[in-house]
């Protein structure tokens, strides 16, 4: 009966349009099939993040997928569905055999992806490299370009292995776990309920 109710209040609206974003693809394909599953359709839109967000609140899109705690505090008129929709391990890569470790990979030249608040924050007052793409980050590491990439656990080692990148090697422990949300727009409130109950379910 909730299966089917779900679907009636899926179907009661048109797909939902959100911004996402490009490095975190493969989680928002799981996360979009999982919604799909549970009667609401949505599409993301891989925007520049500055991009995204003002389409978002010019009501061109209707939401934003896998934001952090930040977004919705720069945004306070969407809404955050509970629970985070996905979490992240942040991680450093270094070239393999490098002594750069938790204790000093601050003092070294450092590469991290433009527009992440999170990161940004995270890296205040270091000498950072911005760039727009992981791809950029981990050749620069890989070169020697810079001696420090900050990225998530799972986007650096698949790029790794599309590129045949063996130089470079993650540094252990995770440096932070970072929760992301499913932001809506406040005309989709009746939403936010069916979701947050899609959400819950364990993932297969």
């Amino acid at each position: 009966m909730g299966l089917v109710w779900l679907f009636c209040v899926g179907a009661a609206h048109a797909q939902l349009q959100l911004d996402c974003a490009e490095v975190f693809r493969p989680a928002n394909d799981r996360l979009l099939a999982a919604l799909a599953g549970g009667g609401v359709s949505a599409q993301c839109h891989y925007l520049p993040s500055a991009r995204g967000s003002q389409q978002v609140m010019a009501a061109e899109l209707d939401g934003a997928l896998l934001r952090t705690e930040d977004y919705g505090a720069a945004f306070p008129t969407l809404i955050r569905l509970e629970p985070a929709a996905h979490r992240v391990l942040l991680m450093l890569y270094r070239r393999r055999g490098g002594d750069i470790d938790l204790g000093n990979w601050r003092e070294q030249s450092i590469v991290s992806l433009r527009g992440a608040v999170v990161l940004d924050r995270m890296l205040a007052g270091l000498n950072v490299s911005r760039v727009g793409s992981l791809e950029s980050g981990l050749k620069q590491l890989s070169a020697g370009r810079a001696d420090v990439l900050v990225g998530d656990q799972l986007s650096v080692p698949a790029l790794m292995r599309d590129w045949g990148i063996d130089n470079v090697e993650m540094i252990y422990p995770p440096l932070a776990t970072q929760l992301l949300y499913l932001y809506l727009r406040p005309e989709h409130a009746s939403l936010a309920a069916p979701i947050s109950a899609i959400l819950m379910q364990p993932s297969p």
